[in-house]
């Protein structure tokens, strides 16, 4: 039974170009009188377990994929078996971005600020955008102080 589905919060590589976001997919095996008797055998089809998709043109890369049982690693590569009551989650790998992240206008990341695409944390750290939490408002001198320190590191 599918529990959720959503969209992974920066999973997307920081690029002026914001690479696109992963898909989580949270599942349970019945183990109500509605669930299988016995194991259950998964097999799942997908990559980028090990390395992320890469960034282009000083765009960064995206997240890798995961695959949890139980909120335990669990082995992508081969068949899992599964008990009634098992949790999986199976996080896919985010794009990686295109360009350089601190030229990604300022209103855009704020946007994906507010719609949950990029945390504060990293709206600061990748794109040298200082978003006020309470308000969502950019501060205009922290994020121009940021960015200018940053252009010289480039």
């Amino acid at each position: 039974m599918i529990e959720r589905r959503e969209l992974v919060c920066d999973s997307g590589g920081a690029g002026r170009c914001r690479g696109g976001l992963g898909r989580r997919e949270i599942f349970r095996v019945p183990a109500d009188a509605w669930g299988p008797s016995g194991p259950v055998s998964l097999g799942i089809q997908s990559g980028r377990f090990r390395l992320p998709p890469e960034g282009l043109a000083g765009g960064r890369p995206g997240a890798r994929a995961s695959f949890l049982v139980n909120g335990e690693p669990g082995d992508p590569y081969r068949l899992t078996r599964l008990a009634p009551g098992d949790v999986v989650t199976m996080d896919a790998a985010g794009g990686g971005g295109y360009g350089d992240p601190l030229e990604r206008p300022v209103e855009l990341v704020a946007r994906d600020v507010a719609e949950g695409y990029v945390s504060l944390a990293r709206a600061r750290e990748d794109y040298g955008v200082a978003i006020d939490g309470a308000s969502g408002a950019v501060d205009a001198a922290a994020t121009a102080a940021e960015r200018a320190a940053r252009a010289g590191d480039n």
